[in-house]
């Protein structure tokens, strides 16, 4: 999501994000402002440069595949048997 926060005070954000010439809210409430600065900040932190090799674990594993796999044991479902070729591959 496009936004611009300036000296944790204020922040832009769409009205639309699927339309930005719908225009921009302007929000100055501190807590959602400090919400939406802890969400660039977690986001950023995980970031990785462009083009850049995911990182692996000890098991060969990209955190997005260790998330997958955390939601398939939690009970979700996927349609591509994921969690089947997982199991092969040891991974759980």
């Amino acid at each position: 999501m496009r936004m611009v926060i300036v000296d944790r005070e204020l922040a832009l954000v769409p009205v639309d994000p699927n339309d930005p010439v719908r225009g921009a809210l302007e929000l100055r409430s501190p807590g959602v402002v400090a919400g939406l600065v802890a969400l660039f900040e977690q986001v950023w932190h995980a970031a990785r440069p462009f083009g850049g090799e995911a990182s692996q674990d000890e098991q060969g594993l990209t955190a997005q595949e260790r998330e997958l796999l955390r939601l398939l044991a939690a009970g979700n479902t996927d349609e591509f048997q994921a969690g089947v070729q997982a199991t092969r591959r040891g991974w759980v």
